[in-house]
């Protein structure tokens, strides 16, 4: 099971929900809007780090670690990745790690 302590100090955890996930009916510039924005509260998060290995390692809808779900396959893709594989954990672990250094 992963460690997701970190939720805790997420700068996400006391704003709307919603704003992470794109209604599937919401297109053009306004879907770009409500993502540019979820981004803009993870750009300045402290634990952005570990929530992108969170959501690289697993399949997930929406905006996490600033990311979006395109940008992450596209990133899984780069680095290799494959969803829920245990070997995978290492970049999650690292990630936490660098986030608790600094804490």
């Amino acid at each position: 099971m992963d460690d997701q302590t970190w939720r805790d100090f997420a700068n996400c955890k006391d704003a709307d929900p919603n704003l992470f996930y794109t209604d599937p009916e919401t297109t053009g510039s306004e879907a770009s809007a409500q993502r540019k924005q979820a981004k803009a509260i993870c750009n300045n998060c402290p634990v952005r780090e570990p929530c992108l290995a969170y959501a690289l390692k697993h399949e997930l809808k929406g905006v996490w670690g600033a990311t979006t779900e395109r940008a992450r396959r596209d990133n899984r893709k780069r680095l290799g990745m494959v969803l829920n594989d245990p070997s995978a954990g290492h970049l999650s672990s690292l990630l936490t790690q660098r986030y608790y250094e600094h804490v």
